[in-house]
């Protein structure tokens, strides 16, 4: 049985065919963006020689020395690795695995009224536009 309560930091080990993470490390955390990060990298099976090709080709991109991307990509594991995470923490994983955040969706409970309230944001009309001419 997991102790939510003292495991706090995941293992992730450096085997080339290792998820990064397991099911039950999605519900070790009780970060919302560390459970979403985890459980998107559960979801698309994210092996440790998966995430170091996309970080690779993300390095590749933009000229990082084989020192800077080591050294990258293990500062980044490290911190998801750690049961919580920033925003943009959060961020840079996803865009050095070739994603872009495009919509956000939140719901946030109200302590004070007991209410659910939703709030939205996503980059503007335009952009999306870019994008779907780029798949024609």
């Amino acid at each position: 049985m997991i102790n939510l309560f003292t495991e706090k930091k995941v293992i992730i080990e450096k085997k080339p065919d290792n998820l990064i993470f397991e099911k039950r490390n999605i519900f070790i955390t009780l970060d919302i963006l560390s459970k979403l990060l985890r459980k998107i990298f559960y979801s698309k099976k994210i092996t440790f020689r998966d995430f170091t090709t996309m970080h690779n080709k993300y390095a590749d991109s933009i000229g990082l020395s084989k020192l800077e991307r080591y050294s990258d990509r293990n500062n980044l594991l490290k911190g998801i690795s750690n049961d919580t995470i920033t925003f943009r923490l959060f961020r840079i994983v996803l865009e050095r695995m070739g994603y872009l955040i495009v919509k956000l969706d939140i719901k946030l409970y109200n302590k004070n009224t007991s209410q659910i309230e939703s709030f939205s944001v996503s980059v503007n009309e335009e952009k999306n536009k870019i994008n779907e001419n780029k798949k024609k």
